[in-house]
């Protein structure tokens, strides 16, 4: 709804515009691994991974391994229960 709308918006005050970037793809996508964002991005590994690193450290998203990679998806979830 509108409150997690809000919420999205003020979070996204404060990061830098890699941060946005990145927090905007997996916010799109509800939840993709490291590798997915890493080709939309092209971008490299270690830059991909510093920031989800920061954002992490941040709460703002949750990694969970997978093989190989990180599935990646925000804190905070859209769907109401």
């Amino acid at each position: 709804g509108d409150d997690h709308q809000n919420r999205y918006a003020i979070m996204r005050q404060a990061l830098s515009e890699d941060e946005k970037t990145i927090l905007d793809e997996i916010h799109k996508a509800g939840e993709i691994t490291q590798d997915s964002l890493r080709f939309r991005l092209n971008w490299s590994k270690a830059k991909v991974s510093t920031i989800l690193t920061n954002l992490d450290r941040r709460n703002l998203l949750q990694r969970e391994r997978v093989g190989k990679t990180y599935k990646v998806y925000l804190s905070t979830p859209c769907k109401t229960v």
